[in-house]
């Protein structure tokens, strides 16, 4: 595998954002950039296999617009593609509850790459 080729994470995460395109009823992946405001070429690439690991841009755009979509699921296929509906009790929904648990999320994830980034960047040192 050549510097620039998709490792076998960045092709099963790509898949799995595909698997949410088709979830959430985009037809194309055209009609589905547009969406999320992610450049068709780029999107081209990465299925492509054209990049090692897929941009942190494409991920962030994919959490802005569809809330519903877990990003536990993208990364790390865990759960299922779209997080369960909030409960309301007696009419109130407990939004702070939420956005912690939103917020906790994101920040895990975030953990977890940066850890992938470092393990890649430690052997590739190692190599050297």
């Amino acid at each position: 595998m050549s510097n620039n080729e998709a490792s076998g994470d960045t092709r099963e995460i790509f898949e799995r954002i595909e698997n949410v395109r088709r979830i959430k009823g985009f037809k194309t992946q055209s009609a589905f950039c547009d969406f999320i405001d992610f450049t068709e070429s780029g999107y081209t690439n990465i299925k492509g296999g054209k990049y090692k690991d897929i941009p942190s841009r494409l991920i962030m755009q994919i959490a802005k617009k569809f809330e519903d979509v877990s990003l536990r699921y993208i990364l790390l296929n865990e759960g299922d593609a779209l997080k369960k509906q909030i409960s309301v009790d007696s009419g109130r929904c407990e939004i702070e509850n939420c956005v912690s648990m939103v917020d906790k999320e994101v920040f895990e994830l975030v953990e977890h790459q940066t850890n992938v980034i470092i393990r890649q960047h430690q052997k590739i040192r190692d190599k050297v």
